[in-house]
Parts: structure tokens; sequence; C-alpha cells
């Protein structure tokens, strides 16, 4: 009787998890709510501006990335537990609720949302602190300066880091207000407030990339990056999950083009960010299987 109630909550949980992922999904391809999103101003904003500087190739970030979050988990003395429990939350990571919060904006689905991947008192303190550093600097940030202040700013949580670094840039499409309404922000401003366009001009874009978009490109690069960065520490419990998501995620692109495109004739303004994600899953898997060989038993 025992057995048979836990195999009932148990399918009932892979229904209920497989519903929220194949919302997300479709959320994320037909995308409908970047159409008021600001996106197709923004675009020629940024191709009226001078040309960016790039972020380096796969061999540079790798060379940084690795002592930096090898770092981390020493001097934290990271374990598998606490690198999946969010800082600001204390709220443990769940692999299809991260997931769901990467493959689709919250404005994308009427289902549930996703709030505790999205910090919006530290995300603003992130983008902030990108704005600061090119005035300060003139100097666009790479993904590396990107992780040097989201390490400081999680006190060296690398999947924290991860996470802050993508939703933040994600954050900038405006397509995330179901989350919280003051994720809205204006494309250009005279004001203080932060803008799509402060962190454009603060931010390098990527050589491989279709379209200029440092805003796009970058959230596209960190969503990979943070999701195959931390899915290996739930490879131990849900082996065949994590194989089917990073599948998903791999064919990502392909599948947006392919319905929102092809299917509903919708445009890709930005393009589908295929080399970018492609490379942001090879930096995650390097850096994933350092983070697994670096923690604490």
């Amino acid at each position: 009787m025992l057995l048979s109630v836990v195999m009932h909550e148990k399918l009932h949980s892979i229904v209920h998890n497989g519903r929220i992922f194949v919302d997300a999904a479709w959320g994320a391809a037909t995308r409908r709510s970047i159409l008021r999103s600001g996106l197709e101003t923004y675009l020629k904003k940024v191709n009226r501006k001078p040309e960016s500087s790039y972020n380096p190739d796969d061999e540079i970030i790798l060379r940084e990335f690795f002592p930096r979050i090898s770092q981390a988990v020493k001097e934290k003395n990271h374990s598998r537990q606490s690198l999946l429990t969010l800082p600001w939350s204390t709220q443990k990571i769940e692999l299809h609720r991260l997931a769901k919060a990467i493959i689709a904006f919250s404005d994308d689905h009427g289902k549930e949302t996703v709030p505790e991947f999205f910090p919006v008192e530290e995300m603003f303190q992130f983008l902030n602190e990108v704005r600061c550093q090119f005035q300060q600097t003139g100097k666009q940030l790479t993904l590396i300066n990107q992780l040097d202040i989201a390490l400081r700013q999680t006190d060296n949580h690398p999947t924290a880091a991860a996470i802050l670094t993508s939703v933040s840039y994600r954050a900038l499409r405006n397509c995330d207000r179901r989350i919280d309404p003051r994720l809205s922000f204006a494309i250009d401003s005279d004001t203080e407030s932060i803008t799509m366009m402060d962190i454009a001009r603060s931010t390098a874009d990527f050589a491989m990339a279709d379209k200029r978009d440092p805003l796009g490109n970058t959230y596209h690069w960190r969503s990979q990056f943070s999701f195959v960065m931390t899915s290996p520490l739930f490879k131990t419990d849900s082996p065949t999950q994590v194989n089917a998501y990073n599948t998903a995620f791999h064919f990502g692109p392909e599948l947006t083009r392919g319905i929102r495109n092809k299917l509903l004739g919708m445009p890709l303004a930005a393009g589908d960010h295929k080399d970018v994600d492609r490379q942001g899953m090879r930096i995650g898997r390097g850096i994933g299987s350092l983070v697994i060989s670096r923690l604490c038993k």
C-alpha cells in the first residue's frame, strides 16, 4: 500500500513537472511578449552605436573562469547542498523549476512563475555595478568582469553568481514583469534609472553572434551556462531528467526557429543566438565538471 502511494505521488510529480516544462517551452518558442518589449527600437539604437568590444574565445574564458570558481568553492568549503541553496532566499534549487526559469520569460506563459530565481534587489545592484564599472573604466565588461562582480555580490557562491548574471541581463528584455513590475526598463533616458542602453553600452558583445545585441547575446550565453553548470549537481539523483533537459537546451535554437519562424511566421528580430548558446553550454560543461571535482566531500 505504501509503495503504491509513493509510486502514485512520484508519477503525479513527473506529470506535473512535465506540464510545467511544456508550458515554458511553448512560451519560449512563441515568445509573444517580445513584440511589446521595445526590442526593435533597442536593436536600431544598438546598431547606431560604435562597434562593441568582444568577449574572448573559449580558451581564455575557461582559463579565467577556472581559478575564480575553484577558489570560490575552496574558500567557502562548498558542498552539493550549499551550491543548491540560493543565498538570497535559503530556498533549495529544484531542477525542473530552474529549467522553467531559464527556458522562458515569465510573461510568455500564464502558468506558475518561479520567483526564487529572480532576486530583484540583487539584480538591480548587479546591473548598477556593471554600469558604474563601465563609467569608471570606459571598458565594456566581458563575461569575466561580470563573473567577478557576481561572485563578490553572492559571497563566492558560483551557482548563485551564474543565475544572478543570467536573470539580470534577461530582465532587460522587459518580459519578466509578472515576477515583479519593477523589472521594466526604458530603452534610454537622461535619468539615473537603469536603462537597456545603459547596460548595452557597458557590455561586451560576441564576435560569433548573428546580430549585434549585447543584452540578448549575454543573457542567452548566461542562461545556457548557468543551467549546464548547475545540472551536474543533480546528476546522481536525477540523471534521466538532467540528460533530457540538456538535450532540450542544446536544440533550443532549432526548435525556436522551427516553431516561431517557420510554423507561426513570426520574425526572429535578434536572430536565434545559436552560436552564443553553444559556447555558453561548452563553458558550462567545463565549469560544471570543475565544480563537481572540487566539492567538499
